[in-house]
């Protein structure tokens, strides 16, 4: 059982502070199937203030799920917004190449999707290799390179840690969903000469 979060989840919780009851795929009834547990994103680490021109910084995003079942991590994602189009999605991402620490190869590797002018950026766990139980902080590495022409300023950095999974009991059945347990990190670093 695959389920895919990411900005729906984000404009459910935009919607929600609005006073709106928005319908996600996923999302339980009081009559229907009802979440297995929670997932929580932690606070995305690593990531400095400023950075140079032509540097690159590597963030380590964390998450964790508690119920009786064990998470299957299936993608991971990073959204960039340049400074001309903050919070402007499919804003374009010049200058910038993403590059994920495998966690089962341990090997960097590029992304493997791009989209929207390759402002949304997502790397796939190969197979269903990566397992954790309840209570169990996992995380996955991500390096951002700011090249030489790359847009001076502020730059916002959303991370899906995990972006898509897949929840499995002990016994090997699909299990329900996860509720979300907070938020998205979004995080900024500045990029100056």
């Amino acid at each position: 059982m695959r389920t895919r979060t990411g900005r729906a989840l984000v404009l459910a919780a935009a919607a929600a502070l609005l006073g709106v009851t928005p319908l996600v795929a996923g999302t339980a009834s009081a009559s229907g199937p009802q979440p297995s547990g929670t997932l929580y994103r932690g606070k995305d680490t690593g990531l400095p203030a400023s950075v140079e021109r032509g540097h690159s910084v590597t963030l380590t995003l964390w998450y964790m799920q508690r119920s009786p079942d064990y998470l299957y991590p299936g993608t991971f994602e990073l959204d960039l917004y340049n400074p001309a189009g903050v919070n402007k999605y499919g804003s374009s991402a010049p200058g910038v190449s993403v590059t994920w620490l495998d966690p089962v190869t341990g090997r960097w590797e590029a992304s493997d999707y791009r989209y929207n002018n390759a402002s949304v950026q997502g790397f796939e766990v190969p197979g269903t290799k990566l397992r954790y139980g309840s209570g169990y902080w996992a995380h996955v590495q991500v390096r951002v390179a700011f090249n030489g022409t790359v847009p001076l300023g502020t730059w916002h950095l959303a991370s899906y840690a995990p972006d898509s999974y897949s929840v499995w009991t002990a016994a090997g059945r699909g299990a329900e969903p996860l509720r979300e347990g907070g938020a998205f990190p979004m995080n900024t670093i500045t990029v100056r000469r």
